[in-house]
């Protein structure tokens, strides 16, 4: 019973890991600035089997990118 247990917490997880959102990014634009912040994150497991399954890394990057025209259009 422990076993079936086991493995379903596995598949929960999985689906509840890939079925989260890994990207949003939001924009601001005026005429001369253009603001893009970004924010994506991934996660990485590892497993032999069902006995032996692992949460190996957490990776979150955040990414700004700023454009600003010195002439206007």
């Amino acid at each position: 019973m422990q076993k079936d247990s086991r493995n379903l917490w596995v598949i929960v997880s999985a689906a509840l890991t890939l079925g989260w959102a890994s990207c949003v990014d939001a924009t601001v634009q005026t005429e001369r600035v253009t603001f893009r912040a970004s924010l994506s994150t991934q996660n990485t497991f590892q497993h032999d089997s069902t006995e032996s399954f692992d949460w190996v890394q957490w990776r979150n990057e955040v990414r700004l990118e700023l454009k600003y025209r010195l002439l206007p259009p």
